[in-house]
């Protein structure tokens, strides 16, 4: 697998070379004709969120060199440099545009200050691309993770596959075939009882059919054709974690976001997400006792990483902390199942203490007076909805036509409604961290102010993750899939027409992200009723099998 994307990345990088590397003024010609499209505001506005490019970053380096800019009364503040600069960036008095928090970009601020404009975004979307190689492993290795291919923590898995092979042929999956369900495929009537053989590879699989309510000791008395049907549903439980890390590494959003003109460094959100999930769920040391050729596992889940990841991600966009909840069952599986109460406790203290070392970093960066205005200009812009540009979302333009009176109500309305939903998802699903994940990352790409296609992608790299509730969906979900790249092609049109050469309007813009959301919620909604039919259908195999053992 590493092979297959250090070989994407040479490609990744070839194009990067050609779309952002800085050659002389003919060359340079051809670059910027053939980056035109790429770079202009209509189809930026659906790849790029604002403050997450090359281009806000350098504001706020204008804004740290030039101390007097601003400044109250022609006074600058008091206090070291460091303090006085980055207070500049954030202040009371004055009205600045610049969203990111301070530790971002303190982390960026070398980097803008020794390196030439001219090699700025060339470096930057190098930086990112690597930044994306990085991730596409970490996914791979967390979804080989979630599959039970790498860890011992399968408990989950062990029972579903053994409810599995006692579940009635009505209530089963039918589009096991189509999506790589590795589990317990199944044909029509009959199902496949996969039990992992003595082989060290876990991916042979040892298929005794169960024809008529009878599990069959040999194949001598199947018939052919029922032989051939078996065999062609089965897939290796390998392909999942491959077709999600070159899904998100050769996408082609992903390509453009970071390797064809557009440079954007949301990426480390995700990165951060990511590898909080993969801490969570590593948890497995492999040890050796003493006198004992045998090697045991021992579930040791690192919590104090886990929660660090999870607290950069939540200190850039705040929604983030609700993937605490994923990531608690995640250590609570990883740990057996054993002392919930004491998982919860360990990952809230460690969550709570890494969020508040990262707030007092910051308080250190701008100063205690300015903290405020630091907290209202980057968590309060977005959670009051101000400064929106168009984009694929809603909100944009739910808040252009709204009379002033009624916009703190809907301010308050809008940031809560994104949250009503963790706790019943959390009552039904708390035994499938995954599809929480999904749910949590499709829910934030709907009601995020500024989405983007990026965001997309990213949630669809983990609903391909999860083919046991991808194999109870119906075709819904398949047809918004596809039918998404045409209100998004229409909107850079629209865009183009109403903010370009001001023929369009508004309205036009508004009925493509109106369908894209559509879309969007479509797919959630299969999905969500996908994994609930799938946890009906367990619970209720495993009372009727109980009560057959117990007649």
């Amino acid at each position: 697998m590493k092979k297959v994307l250090i070989k994407l990345f040479f490609a990744r990088l070839i194009i990067l070379v050609f779309t952002s590397y800085p050659w002389d003024i003919g060359a340079q010609h051809i670059q910027n004709v053939l980056t035109f499209y790429l770079r202009g505001e209509a189809l930026s506005s659906t790849l790029v969120n604002p403050i997450y490019s090359l281009s806000h970053l350098r504001e706020g380096k204008f804004l740290i060199q030039n101390h007097s800019f601003g400044s109250h009364n022609g006074k600058k503040h008091c206090g070291s440099r460091c303090s006085r600069s980055y207070a500049n960036v954030y202040r009371k008095e004055n009205v600045t545009f610049f969203h990111l928090p301070p530790l971002v970009l303190a982390m960026f601020e070398p980097f803008l200050i020794f390196i030439h404009d001219d090699w700025q975004h060339f470096l930057l979307s190098l930086f990112m691309t690597v930044i994306d190689l990085v991730l596409a492993l970490k996914l791979h290795d967390l979804v080989s993770r979630f599959m039970s291919l790498n860890s011992y923590t399968s408990s989950t898995n062990i029972r579903e596959e053994a409810l599995q092979q006692h579940m009635d042929p009505r209530i089963q999956p039918k589009n096991t075939c189509l999506l790589f369900e590795p589990l317990y495929p199944t044909v029509r009537g009959e199902s496949i009882s996969n039990q992992v053989s003595d082989s060290p590879d876990t991916t042979k699989l040892v298929k005794t059919p169960i024809i008529n309510g009878e599990q069959a000791k040999t194949n001598e008395n199947i018939p052919v054709e029922e032989q051939k049907k078996v065999e062609q549903v089965v897939h290796n439980v390998s392909t999942v974690p491959k077709i999600c890390a070159i899904f998100y590494f050769a996408n082609p959003i992903s390509i453009v976001v970071c390797s064809s003109g557009i440079c954007s460094i949301q990426g480390l959100c995700f990165f951060f997400l990511t590898s909080s999930l993969l801490e969570a769920c590593v948890g497995m040391k492999k040890t050796r006792q003493k006198h004992d050729r045998n090697i045991k596992p021992m579930n040791i889940p690192n919590i104090p990483n886990a929660t660090l990841f999870l607290a950069f991600a939540t200190y850039c966009e705040l929604f983030y902390f609700v993937f605490l909840v994923p990531l608690i069952s995640l250590v609570n599986k990883a740990r057996g199942g054993k002392n919930l109460k004491k998982t919860i406790s360990y990952c809230i203290i460690y969550f709570t203490l890494w969020t508040t070392i990262l707030q007092l970093l910051s308080m250190m960066l701008v100063g205690r007076n300015n903290y405020s205005a630091c907290i209202h200009q980057t968590y309060g812009q977005s959670a009051s909805f101000s400064d929106l540009n168009p984009n694929l979302g809603l909100l944009w333009y739910l808040f252009i036509q709204m009379f002033q009176r009624f916009r703190p109500f809907f301010v308050v309305y809008l940031n809560l409604l994104p949250y009503i939903f963790i706790f019943p998802l959390l009552i039904r699903l708390h035994q499938y961290p995954l599809d929480l994940v999904v749910v949590f990352n499709f829910i934030w790409t709907i009601f995020k102010p500024s989405p983007t296609l990026h965001d997309l992608v990213f949630a669809l790299t983990f609903y391909l993750a999860s083919p046991c509730s991808l194999s109870r969906t119906s075709n819904v979900s398949t047809i918004a899939l596809i039918a998404i790249p045409v209100p998004v092609s229409l909107y850079t049109m629209d865009y183009w027409l109403w903010l370009g050469t001001g023929v369009g309007n508004a309205n036009y813009m508004f009925f493509q992200c109106l369908a894209y959301n559509i879309f969007i919620t479509a797919i959630l909604v299969e999905f969500l009723s996908g994994a609930m039919k799938r946890d009906k259908a367990l619970r209720l195999t495993e009372k009727m099998k109980f009560k057959s053992q117990k007649c």
